[in-house]
């Protein structure tokens, strides 16, 4: 936990009871991530906000037209996201559990060159497997990430192991995927 306590910006009046069981939250995140991956959570600053209001207000300041594109932050009364642009984890204090700061890590932490679609796929794979022995600490997440990300990504992974899921996801291997199934294949697409 070097530098954890000084990349989280709290934007709500808590505690320092709060703040500090935040930040052991956040260093457990960092450990497991570093434990299962062997790369830590880096280069991104942490945002804790609380209500509806702030998290709607957080999703609204990081939408940008990116790469031509708009971003997609569909739901603003989630619990976490990520901007890789700003290299910010946005995380609603009050709503989020274990498993939302730890899905957010795992996606900041991966190979920025990875499409954000594969990038999502993977650290939605990662937490949940991670988090296997502990229902309870799983993120809730709506049925479409099932059919988007999770078949496709354990499909992958069922055709080629967790060790090449874990070196796609580090960026340390480049896959042609012309020659994946084609829902697999929309992982890789640009956005």
């Amino acid at each position: 936990m070097d530098d954890i306590r000084e990349r989280i910006e709290f934007l709500c009046d808590i505690t320092e009871e709060d703040k500090n069981n935040i930040t052991i939250l956040v260093g457990i995140a960092d450990e497991t991530v570093f434990n299962h991956l062997n790369i830590r959570c880096r280069g991104f600053n942490i945002v804790i906000c609380e209500g509806e209001w702030a998290m709607t207000v957080q999703s609204i300041s990081h939408r940008s037209r990116y790469g031509g594109e708009v971003m997609e932050f569909s739901d603003t009364n989630g619990a976490s996201f990520t901007d890789t642009r700003l290299k910010e984890i946005i995380i609603r204090r009050d709503k989020a559990n274990f498993g939302n700061y730890l899905h957010e890590m795992v996606f900041a932490a991966m190979h920025e060159g990875l499409p954000r679609r594969l990038r999502e796929a993977l650290a939605w794979y990662f937490t949940l497997e991670m988090l296997k022995p502990y229902r309870y600490a799983k993120p809730t997440y709506p049925n479409w990430v099932i059919d988007l990300y999770l078949q496709p990504i354990r499909y992958l992974v069922s055709v080629f192991g967790v060790d090449f899921a874990k070196d796609l996801a580090l960026g340390s291997i480049d896959v042609d995927d012309s020659l994946l199934p084609k829902d697999v294949q929309r992982l890789f697409l640009p956005e």
